[in-house]
Order: structure tokens, then sequence, then C-alpha cells
């Protein structure tokens, strides 16, 4: 008979960047990002106490994923990065690949990035960008990546905390100050 399999606590890792705020962590310097579910992340309590994330997923494979990851192949990674982020100045305006760009560009064993945010708090009149403007096409676009432009094609969304923003891969976006974010992507950090 296989053990129960019971909860555990993660140790989250911080992040400092510039443009974090003082939300996540007490520090001297930004903290910006709270990486709360990554596979880095060591376990602090019960069976795996001292282990990565990744060695338990290793170890527990379905146990721990679900039968339906492990079908879609060999189980050599936690495949999820859950963080939370506190935005005080406006992030990089970035793009992210999907999958087969992911493969393509970097190699086998690479993922996209798929990622969705959940407001957990927005300052007054905080806003984000995702997308381009309607009727932006590609040669606009691409204009605007190789003259500098590329600012004037996004779309600014007005943003208040309980919201959720999926953002697919291929999507332009960046957060703008004043967020804290809840963050669910897929574990890659190709942008």
């Amino acid at each position: 008979m296989t053990p129960t399999l019971l909860p555990f606590r993660l140790r989250p890792q911080y992040r400092n960047y510039v443009w974090g705020g003082n939300r996540l962590k007490h520090s001297a310097k930004p903290v910006a990002e709270a990486w709360i579910v990554h596979e880095s992340d060591v376990v602090v309590s019960g069976t795996f106490h001292g282990h990565t994330l990744k060695e338990a997923t290793v170890e527990l494979g379905g146990r721990l994923l679900g039968q339906n990851v492990v079908a879609q192949g060999p189980v050599a990674r936690f495949p999820l990065l859950i963080k939370l982020l506190d935005c005080a100045e406006w992030l990089s305006l970035q793009v992210h690949p999907n999958d087969e760009q992911a493969v393509a560009l970097e190699g086998q064993g690479n993922y996209g990035k798929t990622e969705a945010w959940f407001v957990l708090d927005a300052a007054k009149d905080a806003k984000l960008i995702a997308g381009v403007k309607p009727g932006t096409d590609a040669a606009k676009l691409q204009a605007g990546i190789r003259d500098g432009s590329v600012i004037e094609t996004c779309q600014y969304h007005a943003i208040n905390a309980g919201q959720t923003i999926f953002v697919e891969p291929g999507t332009l976006h960046a957060l703008g100050p004043g967020l804290l974010i809840y963050e669910v992507q897929q574990s890659s950090d190709l942008t």
C-alpha cells in the first residue's frame, strides 16, 4: 500500500529587481518577486524536508502532478511557477514564446510561457499593458520595434483588485506601478 502523501511547505525565493516595492519582504533593496512555488524551492516540512520541489516531483511523479501530466511524457521538473509580484514601477515590455517556439529557440526540454495574473491589490488609476491597439497590423508593430516607438502601439488597460488577466504567448505585455499580482505561469523564464 502506498503511504498517504501529506501537504508540505516550501521556502519561497525572493528576487530584488529595480521595479520592486516593499510589500513582500522588508529589505534594503526593492523586493519585486516572491517565487512561492518553483522547482528550486526547498521543502521545509514533511517527508521531503531539505529537498527541492524538483527532487520531490521526480520521485513522486503522478502522485504529485496527476496522471494526465505524467501521460504527456517523462517527469523531469515541476511544470509551474507561482509568484507574487510587487510592482512599484513599470516592468519592461515583454513577449514570451509558446512551447513550440521555446523548443525551436532554446532546444528540447524548454517550455514557452503562458501566464495568468490575479490582481490582489491595485493603486487608484493602476494600469497594465496587454496586447496592441486595435488596428495595429504586423507591419506597424514591426516598424515600432525597429524604430523604438513600439510603446505607441500598446493597449493600456485600467485595472482593479480582483481582476484576472490571461496572457497568451505572443502577447505584448507589462505590469504598471501600484500593482500586487498573484501570477501562475509555466515554469519558464524565456522572454
